[in-house]
């Protein structure tokens, strides 16, 4: 919590850690700064089990792999990009950011 205002957590996960690189960047360019965003790439380092408000995972490939590693996680909301977030699912990734900022409101 940061003053009175609860801090919102994003978990982030790709394949590799160029796909992390690329999609990351895209993603700080539109979700406010009100959120943290925490990002992991399968090829270079050992995903923690996670809680977050939203989980954005870099493909259904992905999050088939994480599936299987059986990585405890709990999350509000997710969303399963399809090799680059574009404009068609920005909307939708805005959407499930306001989703996670209004869950609190009623807490």
């Amino acid at each position: 919590m940061v003053g009175d205002k609860m801090v919102k957590k994003i978990v982030f996960i790709a394949g590799s850690l160029n796909t992390k690189n690329f999609l990351l960047k895209q993603l700080k360019e539109f979700i406010p700064d009100k959120y943290t965003i925490e990002a992991y790439a399968q090829e270079e380092e050992v995903i923690p089990d996670f809680d977050c408000d939203l989980f954005i995972v870099s493909s259904q490939e992905m999050k088939n792999d994480l599936d299987e590693l059986n990585i405890k996680h709990n999350y509000k909301d997710i969303v399963v990009c399809e090799r680059s977030v574009n404009f068609d699912n920005i909307e939708l990734l805005q959407q499930s950011v306001v989703l996670c900022s209004n869950m609190y409101l009623y807490i």
